[in-house]
């Protein structure tokens, strides 16, 4: 049995280690473009639910 690495380095060699090179480029720009804009989008909600996160840690711990 291969282990993870073997495997990896297996399929980095032949024509499968490439495509699966393409495909992990390819979700990791598609996660970004969902990401980032997501983030934009909410803006506003993810400060005010870190800022309420902080206070909260600040008023339990002191």
């Amino acid at each position: 049995m291969l282990s993870a690495a073997g495997l990896l380095g297996a399929m980095a060699r032949g024509e499968r280690g490439q495509t699966l090179a393409e495909y992990s480029l390819l979700l990791t720009l598609i996660g970004v473009g969902v990401v980032v804009p997501t983030m934009l989008l909410f803006r506003a909600a993810l400060a005010g639910a870190f800022s309420d996160a902080t206070a909260w840690i600040l008023r339990t711990t002191c």
